[in-house]
């Protein structure tokens, strides 16, 4: 069925920069351990919208430039019943086991024509009284941090009854001069991710072709043996204030060299709504992160955990600079509009020795619980070759030890070296001190 939006079509335009052109959809599933009432999830819905109208828009191509119009479409809301909801484990699942609880998304060409909507849901009502909610989100609404407080602050907020707990969206815009070709030439190395002049069926044949050969590794860390971790790491006397994640990252780049697989640089995505600049407006609907590479990581230097954790923390803390950082995002914005326009999206893992990251530590996923807390459930779908994702673990993690604190992380690796790499994890995590 469709979903109309209660509150008036706006009928304006939001004129999108480059960095916003991520295209492809960020697809999620919920799980609540209880029956919905569809009439307070449509309540909360339109609620939402009323807050994050944007979602209800349609993108437009026209002369090179993208609009995103505020038209307050219908939101496609697909109710399934089913005997059961089996959703157990790992945050990162397969994607034939997630498909089932999300509706199919719009082809390409129906959402360059303006016609195919960015957000799409589906229930799914078990008869044990669970309910799976799967969300196809379109990232030019936002990243995930936006995507979180869409559904957090947005529906789940308003299913309760509850006031909105994140300040209003933004919708305006930063639009960075048109960089010159000096400044593209001086700064296009750093994102070999849109260097590649693939089509969008050439990169899933590259992903295709590269799924032949790996396999996804998951496995779960406590989070109080990462904080022992980086507590032995500052005690070597960092002047960087180093965070859980790069010392996770630092470990996995350790574990890798050891095992065959030299990794020579990092990609972090970062987020970059706490800058303090001009440019930076925390609240908006959008997108606000940045691909950061660090510098080449040294033969010597990739066996030190220490060594990697502060070259990841180095490049990050440089490259946020708000001077550095708006150079950056200038030439991002230029290459992205040029991907978008030329219909050649992003393409990561073509280097073997460059490890990508995407961390979802400091996102609560399961905050948006519907008056569920401490049952909810987040799942998530989609791995590749040396692409490491993290996560806060699900409450029925399955190990009573690590459910309350534990850290879902899940690595792309060369199917003939998993289980050399887990032996390898299982040493270097045993070595450190639980407390």
């Amino acid at each position: 069925m469709l979903f109309h939006p209660l509150s008036p079509a706006m009928n304006s335009n939001i004129h999108l920069p480059g960095y916003e052109l991520w295209m492809t959809f960020i697809k999620n599933v919920y799980v609540i351990p209880r029956r919905l009432d569809h009439t307070r999830f449509q309540y909360a819905l339109s609620k939402s919208v009323e807050l994050y109208s944007h979602v209800a828009g349609r993108i437009q191509h026209h002369s090179g430039q993208w609009v995103l119009r505020l038209v307050n479409a219908p939101i496609p809301v697909e109710v399934e019943l089913s005997s059961h909801v089996e959703l157990r484990g790992f945050v990162v699942q397969d994607h034939n086991v997630l498909a089932s609880f999300l509706s199919p998304q719009p082809t390409d060409d129906s959402l360059r024509s303006g016609n195919g909507p960015l957000l799409l849901i589906k229930l799914t009502i078990s008869e044990d009284d669970s309910t799976a909610i799967g969300v196809c989100w379109h990232h030019v609404l936002g990243d995930a941090t936006l995507f979180l407080r869409f559904m957090h602050t947005g529906v789940s907020q308003h299913y309760q009854g509850l006031e909105p707990s994140f300040a209003k969206p933004t919708f305006a815009k930063h639009h960075f001069p048109h960089p010159d070709l000096e400044m593209v030439e001086e700064y296009k190395s750093f994102f070999p991710h849109l260097a590649r002049q693939l089509s969008s069926s050439e990169i899933g044949s590259a992903y295709a072709e590269s799924h032949g050969t790996i396999t996804r590794t998951d496995w779960r860390v406590s989070r109080c043996k990462l904080e022992s971790l980086l507590r032995a790491m500052d005690q070597l006397g960092s002047p960087l204030k180093l965070s859980l994640q790069d010392c996770l990252t630092a470990l996995v780049v350790v574990v890798l060299s050891k095992s065959t697989l030299p990794i020579q640089k990092v990609m972090n995505a970062a987020s970059y709504r706490t800058v303090q600049a001009s440019f930076v407006q925390p609240d908006v609907a959008g997108n606000a992160i940045l691909i950061i590479m660090t510098d080449k990581i040294e033969e010597s230097e990739q066996r030190s955990i220490f060594a990697v954790a502060r070259k990841v923390r180095q490049s990050i803390t440089q490259n946020l600079q708000p001077q550095r950082l708006e150079k950056l995002l200038s030439v991002a914005s230029h290459l992205m509009l040029q991907a978008a326009n030329t219909e050649t999206p992003p393409f990561f893992g073509s280097d073997p020795t460059t490890l990508s990251v995407n961390s979802n530590l400091r996102i609560d996923w399961t905050s948006a619980h519907f008056s569920s807390p401490g049952s909810a459930r987040f799942y998530t779908s989609g791995f590749s070759r040396l692409y490491l994702r993290t996560f806060r673990s699900n409450p029925d993690a399955g190990n009573s030890t690590l459910e309350q604190d534990g850290i879902d992380v899940c690595l792309g690796v060369p199917k003939k070296l998993k289980s050399v790499i887990l032996q390898a994890l299982d040493w270097e995590l045993s070595s450190i001190p639980d407390s």
